[in-house]
């Protein structure tokens, strides 16, 4: 992965941008890394403010800023995976088949995320998951 990648994968995860393709393969630790890498940025700036400026009366800011900046976001983007994973449900065969993973959006048994324009097996490995 070259760094042009690393820095389109990050700024992917920092801001939800709902045109970009990434989106096809949003996942539920895709949304907790951008929680964590958002949360830890949010206070390392805050903590820098605070201390460098001896001003603790931002602390209640801070936690605000957080709540906004680095989980709403995350809130945001959980709306749009779930969103999106009803798309797909009535899009693709692939919901329905025992070797789908819903949280990661992938075929386990090819181990590649869906896409509604594609089956990754062409239907030969596909089998009813009687769970749903």
């Amino acid at each position: 992965m070259n760094f042009k990648n690393i820095v389109n994968t990050i700024r992917n995860i920092l801001i939800l941008d709902e045109n970009n393709s990434y989106n096809n393969t949003i996942t539920i630790g895709y949304i907790i890394w951008g929680i964590l890498l958002r949360s830890i940025i949010i206070m390392i700036i805050s903590l820098t403010i605070i201390v460098g400026l001896k001003k603790y009366e931002l602390k209640t800011i801070s936690i605000f800023i957080l709540w906004f900046v680095g989980i709403y976001p995350a809130y945001k983007q959980y709306e749009y995976y779930k969103k999106n994973l009803a798309i797909l449900s009535k899009e693709t065969i692939c919901i329905n088949c025992k070797h789908f993973n819903s949280e990661a959006q992938l075929c386990s048994l090819i181990d590649k995320h869906i896409d509604k324009n594609n089956i990754l097996c062409k239907g030969e490995h596909w089998q009813h998951n009687a769970v749903n």
